[in-house]
């Protein structure tokens, strides 16, 4: 058994290759995910299930919304049994509350529904059609996916840890408003670099290819580069890449 504890970018982040650095037929993946299918090893995910209380969050769903709301509950992985016991108590009162089900990588997927970042939800509705959503978590990479996704959707948002209920969190529309201007910067630049992490993300290769062909079509020089940790001095070798786009991450910022 080897245990491995050096994620280059997250604890989300299943690190297939190196497991098969050391020969391995299987590997564990405990906590956080960003729900990634594996390409070359097994994977066993463990979620945990934190005990907290959900007496707070219950309590906020039904300050905040009318019964006759239609409101999706979204979760961090690791609150997947927490959003199932605040639905269970939620049925009686809201019925119109949507609790959208976890998506294993390599599990057999009931087909249908909606998907949303390793989450399918059991509805034909268009994602624009999504107003509200009850969100349960603290992970701020996981709530950007979902926000990128449901931009016109109102977001309120329960953190099972501090017992904290939030909107949109500033910060968080912060980071998209990096992103967007990372975006603008892309549009300027003349050479650009795609940045090949050694991590598990189901169809990398297309999505290299797509990017290549993206700038090849509007006349911009690019580089490949596979790389493991990123550090200053190893994009350094690379002095004329002005925009740099990481690939293999959960989410592109």
């Amino acid at each position: 058994m080897h245990i491995l504890a050096d994620s280059t970018y997250g604890s989300c982040c299943v690190d297939e290759k190196t497991a098969k650095h050391v020969c391995g037929d299987s590997l564990i993946h405990f906590g956080l995910s960003c729900l990634s299918a594996t390409q070359r090893i097994p994977v066993l995910f463990i979620f945990t299930k934190p005990n907290v209380s959900i007496d707070e969050g219950v309590s906020a769903f039904r300050k905040t919304f009318q019964p006759s709301d239609e409101v999706l509950i979204l979760f961090d992985v690791i609150y997947e049994s927490v959003s199932k016991e605040m639905f269970e108590n939620l049925c009686s009162t809201h019925p119109h509350t949507i609790l959208a089900n976890l998506m294993i990588p390599g599990a057999a997927a009931e087909k249908g529904g909606l998907i949303i970042h390793g989450r399918r939800i059991e509805t034909c509705t268009p994602t624009e059609d999504i107003k509200k959503v009850f969100y349960v978590g603290s992970n701020e990479r996981t709530l950007l996916n979902f926000l990128l996704r449901l931009p016109s959707a109102e977001f309120l948002i329960f953190d099972p840890k501090t017992l904290q209920l939030k909107e949109r969190r500033s910060h968080v529309m912060k980071l998209l408003m990096r992103r967007n201007y990372y975006m603008e910067r892309l549009k300027d630049a003349s050479t650009v670099g795609i940045l090949v992490g050694t991590l598990a993300v189901e169809s990398y290769l297309s999505i290299i290819a797509q990017i290549r062909e993206t700038l090849a079509s509007t006349g911009k020089k690019f580089y490949i580069v596979s790389i493991g940790e990123i550090t200053p001095p190893k994009l350094a070798n690379f002095p004329d890449i002005e925009v740099r786009i990481i690939e293999n991450v959960d989410i592109m910022l």
